[in-house]
């Protein structure tokens, strides 16, 4: 599944940062899995039961928390688990499936989303990106050391804003053009 051999990009750096991205994100998704899974054995040992303090109580729960907020009952380890409402405030493991999907079969999901992406694709695409965004970079750089930023070039604005379009085209807490100024190498 990880990156090897593809000469789309030629940094092997790249190749590195994307493999160790991918790993760690799938490592991640694992654990949260493997909690979601150890949680929904605990509950089903308290099928029907109240969930409050006394039903999960550190001992039960083996390592985890029970944590109360806005009407809401978590299990807490690593990642948070979903286990009930004020509105439905006993222990049902099968609705659990459903309301802790995030870290259960959609982390699944993602992991299997992750595993069937074209690498190369990935890699080609990304790739272009970073090499478009440091030349970026270093065309703002040159703008400063030209002394052509806004202080010594008054129009400076004006002509970031005639390259990158009409207000309409971007979103207004979006990243704007000048914003790249602050990342110039």
């Amino acid at each position: 599944m990880l990156l090897s051999g593809l000469g789309v990009i030629k940094t092997r750096k790249m190749k590195r940062e994307v493999n160790k991205i991918i790993k760690e994100y799938i490592e991640r998704e694992e654990r949260e899995i493997k909690e979601h899974n150890e949680i929904k054995g605990i509950l089903v040992e308290f099928e029907g039961k109240p969930i409050n303090r006394v039903t999960f109580n550190e001992k039960r729960l083996k390592g985890y928390k029970l944590k109360v907020k806005h009407g809401m009952f978590h299990i807490k380890g690593e990642f948070n688990h979903l286990i009930g409402f004020d509105s439905s405030p006993f222990v049902n493991s099968e609705k659990f499936e459903d309301w802790d999907a995030c870290n259960g079969s959609a982390a699944q999901e993602r992991i299997e989303r992750i595993k069937s992406a074209d690498m190369e694709k990935v890699l080609k695409i990304f790739g272009q990106i970073k090499r478009n965004y440091d030349a970026l970079c270093k065309a703002f750089g040159d703008v400063e050391r030209e002394n052509l930023g806004s202080f010594y070039f008054p129009v400076y604005y004006e002509i970031l804003r005639a390259i990158q379009g009409e207000p309409d085209n971007y979103s207004k807490k979006g990243v704007k053009l000048s914003d790249m100024y602050f990342n110039r190498k």
